[in-house]
């Protein structure tokens, strides 16, 4: 999950004019890797800005979830997702402990496996959200007029 992820999150929860920023954080990630690229090539590789791009939806996301009411069903399979992520980066941590236990599987490897299937819960909650009715809305008055 990159800031990709939150910029598609934000803009289903919040409000619409997120759809028009939405394409920031797609360059931000693009511009963090390029200077750590451009950085390496003279020695002086800085990750601080692509850490921040990887790990701040980690922060945002549920966030967002938890102080703005979604206007679409399918919010659990958003929890997932971020729970299959979490599990992702915790794998990516242990990959030598992981590998060292049968040497045949690594830590790395099982990280991309469940992070592709945070990106599959992910993919059914935008493919499968419906608007849901306002918890607030007044009852509407069915009795026939008089």
């Amino acid at each position: 999950m990159h800031a990709s992820t939150g910029a598609i999150v934000a803009s289903q929860i919040l409000a619409p004019f997120w759809n028009v920023i939405s394409n920031l954080p797609f360059l931000l990630g693009g511009a963090s890797v390029l200077y750590w690229h451009l950085g390496e090539r003279t020695g002086h590789g800085d990750l601080r800005p692509y850490v921040v791009i990887q790990f701040l939806p980690l922060l945002l996301i549920p966030m967002i979830l938890l102080l703005f009411p979604s206007r679409l069903s399918r919010v659990g399979l958003l929890w997932t997702m971020l729970v299959a992520y979490v599990v992702a980066k915790l794998l990516e941590l242990a990959d030598g402990a992981i590998f060292d236990l049968d040497h045949l599987v690594s830590g790395h490897t099982l990280k991309h496996l469940v992070a592709g299937f945070a990106m599959y819960l992910f993919l059914l909650a935008v493919r499968h959200r419906r608007p849901v009715a306002a918890a607030s809305a007044p009852a509407r008055n069915t009795a026939p007029a008089a």
